[in-house]
């Protein structure tokens, strides 16, 4: 560690999370013991790296380290260490995180874990159907919806209309929306449109809207087709009010070439 204090400074935060990582697979009470040297900026993301590497060897110790750790720190690393496991034993972790109460340790594994699958977007989200309802499941379904609508757009569509109307559905919705945003905002928005419960609806609508500037300015510039002005125009005011409908036409109104 003394070492790297030496190197320039935009080379320590990798090399410390490198030597902890490694080092917590061989001697694990001294890596955490060095981890309270981390400088404080450095520290999250060293943590989460020295947590995962953990969960890969002794994915037990890892869990009952990050949950005594303070709730911030704990949820993380937490998270961190079941990833670890996840890609080492698959059906334990799975389980593991399955048999955790909702809250927030739980909506960090899932969402980790979908982040980290390594597989195709279908069994991430046919594994998360058959969870509980919940918000971790929730922000899971949409994090994976918004991968697979980037990255392979027909497949995704066709899953989320094949799949049962309610919240599994919506939530998935949600993310097929995101992730056709910068793709095809008009095709994004018309899914966003579907979603059935009011709430989400309403949640992503505003987020679109939130997003417009951004995406109207690239949209003018690259020539992609689905213009949203139109359609956001119209979008009814218990939805999306007037006031922040008017705000972003304004900013585009600025930005866009005259």
């Amino acid at each position: 560690l003394q070492r790297i204090d030496n190197l320039p400074a935009n080379e320590q935060y990798a090399a410390r999370r490198k030597l902890l990582a490694e080092w917590v697979a061989v001697d694990p009470s001294a890596a955490v013991q060095a981890l309270e040297q981390v400088p404080e900026d450095h520290r999250a993301g060293t943590l989460s790296a020295v947590a995962q590497a953990w969960g890969k060897v002794e994915p037990e110790a890892a869990a009952a380290w990050a949950l005594e750790l303070p709730q911030a720190d704990s949820v993380r690393a937490l998270a961190a260490s079941v990833t670890g496991w996840f890609q080492v034993d698959r059906v334990a972790a799975k389980a593991y995180a399955t048999e955790l109460e909702p809250g927030p340790y739980r909506t960090e594994i899932l969402k980790s874990m979908v982040a980290n699958w390594a597989g195709p977007p279908r069994s991430a989200a046919e594994w998360l159907g058959t969870l509980q309802e919940g918000t971790g499941r929730n922000q899971a379904l949409s994090s994976i919806f918004s991968q697979w609508g980037r990255t392979s757009p027909a497949m995704a569509e066709a899953w989320v209309m094949q799949s049962p109307h309610g919240n599994l559905r919506d939530h998935a919705t949600v993310g097929l929306s995101r992730g056709l945003l910068t793709r095809d905002p008009g095709k994004a928005l018309r899914y966003a449109q579907q979603i059935e419960d009011t709430g989400v609806k309403t949640m992503q609508l505003r987020s679109m809207v939130n997003d417009y500037a951004r995406t109207c300015i690239s949209c003018h510039r690259s020539g992609k087709p689905g213009c949203l002005r139109e359609p956001v125009s119209g979008l009814p005011e218990h939805l999306v009010p007037a006031q922040q409908k008017s705000r972003v036409f304004n900013i585009v109104r600025r930005n866009l070439p005259k």
